[in-house]
């Protein structure tokens, strides 16, 4: 859904974000999207070859948004930066919180650039992770997470950080490429 916003958005010739932000009609995920632009540097010129992708995601009580940053050259993704902003109503544990935002991070990163599971023969043919990939120590990026807290009930913290990572890092892949992501994980 959150790729699919980006070509509407460029189908209508907007900015991603300004598209999002003029879209959402809940205060506490256009803040968190509004926090996650302005903390990632939204709109300031990146190099030839780099592209800044966002998307959001509310549920379980809480709202998140990713913005990541990459660069692309021939058939390699690099990652540099990924800003992660959650509300989640009342953060009774914030170390917690950021630890959970950084595992969903790392999870999501994996799953759009290295792991598939692939079946053959009717079976699954990854058996650990020496051939079912994760993203290694030395391939992630410089990570932020930024918690507001907007006093509401306490929300959940287990999943919210995860959706919007694939489509953060799709959207920055079509942003450095020009092309649009349509299978995970990704191959440029």
């Amino acid at each position: 859904t959150e790729c699919f916003v980006d070509e509407l958005a460029a189908a209508a010739g907007k900015d991603p974000f300004e598209f999002r932000r003029d879209l959402i009609r809940n205060d506490r995920l256009k803040r968190v999207l509004v926090t996650a632009a302005e903390k990632a540097d939204w709109g300031k010129p990146l190099a030839k070859g780099h592209g800044r992708g966002i998307a959001c995601f509310e549920g379980y009580g809480s709202c998140a948004a990713h913005v990541v940053e990459v660069s692309v050259s021939g058939d390699k993704i690099k990652l540099h930066r990924a800003v992660c902003v959650v509300d989640p109503g009342m953060a009774l544990n914030p170390s917690g919180v950021e630890a959970q935002m950084q595992g969903a991070l790392s999870d999501g990163l994996s799953t759009s650039l290295k792991a598939a599971i692939t079946i053959k023969d009717g079976g699954v043919e990854q058996t650990s992770y020496f051939d079912y990939e994760w993203l290694r120590m030395d391939e992630v990026p410089q990570v932020e997470v930024h918690i507001l807290q907007s006093g509401e009930n306490p929300g959940g913290m287990g999943e919210v950080g995860y959706p919007s990572v694939a489509p953060a890092v799709a959207n920055a892949v079509a942003a450095a490429t020009g092309k649009r992501v349509r299978k995970f994980p990704i191959k440029v």
